[in-house]
């Protein structure tokens, strides 16, 4: 089973109706407008619907044609362009719970643990044999894991770009106001993981790339 298998087969995203779409914004907006405001937004949306509506919603299905996602530039765009910080305003974070045996939740064991298992993740995703999503038997894209390892946002005037490397092997750890980088991946994918889990790097990770005869 290959990770991507069912890529070709996703269903475009549908495009709502002008009138669907309209009646719910005016239903997302009920709780937060005065009254007198919400009645004011539904007169400019029907005069919306009767006017420009019909005109930009053709160009929108014309637009989407040839797209799997008629969304997907915009959000880009949405994502990349903002000027407010990406931390708390745009990117989530997470918490991770103590390890249930108290003795590996030092921060180094606990750091090396997690590291080791996102390489393995990383390993079946390269391999292609990480199983695919799905929803009730129905697949889901699985495009955004092609982003989740060796990438970064760059920024630059006016948008952000997103650049990915998907042949990148190291890791790049910052301890006490320096960074470190190393390479934790070489030869092959399945061989790699299993050379992780049997390292010393529960012990001490290196602080620079050393010389390994095995790697290429």
């Amino acid at each position: 089973m290959s990770t991507y298998q069912g890529q070709d087969k996703l269903p475009k995203l549908p495009i709502p109706k002008l009138e669907d779409t309209c009646a719910r914004y005016v239903k997302a907006l009920t709780p937060l407008l005065s009254e007198q405001q919400l009645a004011t937004t539904r007169a400019a949306v029907d005069a919306f619907v009767a006017t420009d509506g019909p005109k930009l919603q053709q160009e929108l299905c014309a637009y989407a044609e040839d797209k799997a996602s008629y969304i997907e530039d915009f959000w880009y765009d949405a994502y990349l362009a903002g000027s407010s910080s990406v931390v708390l305003n745009i990117n989530p974070y997470f918490v991770l719970e103590d390890d249930p045996v108290p003795q590996h939740n030092d921060q180094g064991r606990r750091a090396a643990a997690l590291t080791i298992s996102a390489l393995q993740f990383l390993c079946k995703l390269r391999a292609e044999t990480l199983a695919p999503d799905d929803w009730r038997g129905a697949p889901l894209c699985m495009n955004q894991y092609r982003r989740l390892f060796g990438c970064t946002r760059m920024p630059k005037d006016g948008c952000d770009q997103i650049q990915s490397h998907p042949d990148s092997k190291h890791l790049v750890v910052m301890a006490k106001g320096r960074i470190y980088y190393f390479d934790v991946l070489w030869g092959a994918l399945a061989q790699a993981a299993r050379a992780l889990a049997d390292s010393q790097l529960l012990g001490a990770a290196p602080s620079r790339t050393e010389s390994h005869p095995d790697r290429s």
